[in-house]
C-alpha cells in the first residue's frame, strides 16, 4: 500500500471540501505569511479617482484579479469583484490591520495608506 504524504493528504481529503483552499488562504493571509496564494491587503482605485481597501483574493495572470471589498464592521463578508489588476495596489501591511480598520469601521485607515498618491 501506498503512503501518502502530507500534501497528498491534503490535496486528497482536504482540498475537495468546499470552502477549504479559501479558508486556508485566508489564515495565511492573516498570518502574514509570505506564501503566493495566501490573500493580501491592497487597495482597489476606482475609474472616478476613489479607492477601497480591500482583500487580493487571487491574481489571474492575464491582467484581471479576484477582490473582496469587505463590509465594516465586520470584514469577513463582503461584495466578491473581478478588476482589472492594473487598478490593485498591494499594501505592505498585514491582512489583520485591514481587518482592524473594518472592525473599526475606517479608524486607522490612514496608517495602512503609503504615503503620497495611491496611482
Amino acid at each position: 500500500m501506498r503512503e501518502l504524504s502530507e500534501d497528498g493528504i491534503e490535496q486528497r481529503f482536504l482540498d475537495p471540501i468546499p470552502g477549504y483552499r479559501a479558508i486556508k488562504s485566508l489564515a495565511r493571509g492573516l498570518g502574514g505569511s509570505s506564501d503566493p496564494t495566501a490573500f493580501k491587503a491592497a487597495v482597489l482605485t476606482s475609474p472616478d479617482g476613489g479607492s477601497e481597501l480591500v482583500y487580493l483574493i487571487e491574481d489571474h495572470g492575464n491582467g484581471l484579479a479576484t477582490v473582496m471589498i469587505p463590509s465594516a464592521p465586520s470584514p469577513m463578508g463582503g461584495a466578491i469583484k473581478i478588476v482589472p489588476r492594473e487598478r490593485i495596489k498591494i499594501l505592505n501591511v498585514g491582512m489583520s490591520a485591514v481587518a482592524r480598520v473594518f472592525s473599526q469601521w475606517g479608524v486607522g485607515a490612514q496608517a495602512l495608506l503609503p504615503k503620497g498618491k495611491l496611482q
